[in-house]
């Protein structure tokens, strides 16, 4: 059984012909998309199917050939849209900090924001793994959209910026 995530009054705002159909919610909650919509109209729709969901680490061998490989559950909280790379660790290792959530989504599907920020050391290998937020000092709040570490006079540190709020500063893991 097929059932449409869309909610009533968005799909009739789209497709006002529905709104005569389903004129109130309790007809519309039950109804699958083999009801709303003919076998033809189906049969010419665009169908888009994904079957990757997780952020997931591609990784390069300098040839062009990407290794897909998967990374820690932390990572998988919520929408990741930044992402920095480099050794915040001090152990000579890439590492990767990762930054997202998503505010702005339709009420019917939530908010994504269970994410504080992610930093993930890596074991000179291609393998990563989570770093709690207690041994990294890292903590980012709302919705980040970059992530960088800069140089100052006094030391490295980590900024991140979010979308409609303030820059958050971070002093460097390992300095």
């Amino acid at each position: 059984m097929l059932y449409l995530l869309a909610l009533s009054h968005y799909l009739t705002t789209h497709i006002p012909v529905l709104d005569r159909l389903y004129p109130k919610y309790e007809i519309f909650r039950e109804q699958q998309i083999t009801d709303i919509f003919s076998p033809e109209q189906l049969q010419n729709a665009v169908q888009l199917n994904a079957f990757k969901l997780e952020t997931t680490l591609c990784m390069n061998d300098g040839s062009g050939n990407f290794t897909v490989s998967p990374i820690p559950v932390e990572a998988q909280f919520s929408p990741v849209y930044a992402a920095e790379t480099g050794d915040f660790n001090g152990d000579d290792n890439p590492d990767i900090l990762l930054g997202g959530n998503l505010h702005n989504v339709k009420p019917e599907v939530g908010r994504y924001d269970a994410s504080y920020g992610t930093f993930l050391a890596g074991d000179g290998k291609g393998g990563f793994s989570s770093v709690p937020v207690r041994v990294s000092g890292l903590h980012f709040n709302g919705e980040i959209r970059d992530i960088m570490e800069i140089v100052m006079p006094t030391g490295k540190v980590i900024v991140a910026s979010q979308s409609n709020g303030p820059v958050q500063v971070f002093k460097a893991i390992a300095q």
